[in-house]
């Protein structure tokens, strides 16, 4: 049988290519809104708005109440009709309660779900851009679990996940989930790109590269 060769530059155009198909991820171009607990003290600020409203004379009202974090799409079932435009990373925005006047505004307008008429009514919200200092990998709830002998299992506690695991298993985080959890499987053997394996260094969390699951420092 006739052996073939392949030109080094068809070898080195496919390995590119596969890169480029794992690199290309959605873009954060979307927002994930929460409630949060803002430690700013209670101040009242006259604010005037400019928009597509026009000028308005606002009130705003400091702590904020929201808190906005890009995000990405991923896999939404049924699939929307789309259509939306796409952009760049979004960013961090707070979002404070605000009273402004005006009536309801009506807009045509569409994202990835469709186009429609969407009415707006008051103002309820204004939100300015934030810088996010780390990667805010903090889970919102703390999983514990009571082993044999009163052992205290794996929670989240000063910027990395600790505790005691049972025999076999170790306390660790992973990027995909956020959460603490005693994990058997090393970060090193776990499946891309969930990536849920667990980290030696409790300041680490398990998280998918190009080349697979790795461990990364937790800010």
């Amino acid at each position: 049988m006739q052996r073939v060769r392949l030109p080094l530059a068809a070898i080195l155009g496919g390995t590119l290519l596969g890169a480029s198909m794992l690199l290309a991820q959605p873009a954060p171009d979307h927002l994930a809104c929460s409630k949060v607990n803002d430690g700013m003290p209670k101040t009242k600020y006259a604010l005037t708005i400019s928009s597509e409203r026009g000028t308005q004379n606002c009130v705003a009202k400091v702590p904020a109440k929201r808190a906005c974090v890009q995000a990405a799409s991923l896999n939404a079932i049924p699939t929307p009709p789309g259509g939306g435009p796409s952009g760049s990373a979004a960013g961090a925005f707070l979002c404070y309660a605000v009273k402004c006047p005006g009536a309801p505004l009506a807009a045509d307008m569409q994202d990835q779900f469709g186009r429609r008429t969407v009415t707006m009514r008051g103002v309820k919200l204004f939100c300015a851009p934030a810088r996010q200092f780390g990667a805010g990998f903090a889970p919102p709830m703390t999983t514990t679990t009571t082993l044999p002998g009163g052992q205290t299992g794996c929670t989240f506690s000063n910027g990395k996940c600790t505790g005691q695991c049972a025999p076999g298993a170790q306390c660790g985080s992973a990027v995909s989930d956020g959460s603490c959890e005693c994990r058997s499987e090393s970060c090193g053997n776990a499946g891309a790109p969930e990536c849920k394996g667990f980290c030696t260094d409790p300041g680490e969390a398990c998280t998918f590269d190009v080349t697979g699951c790795s461990c990364v420092r937790v800010p």
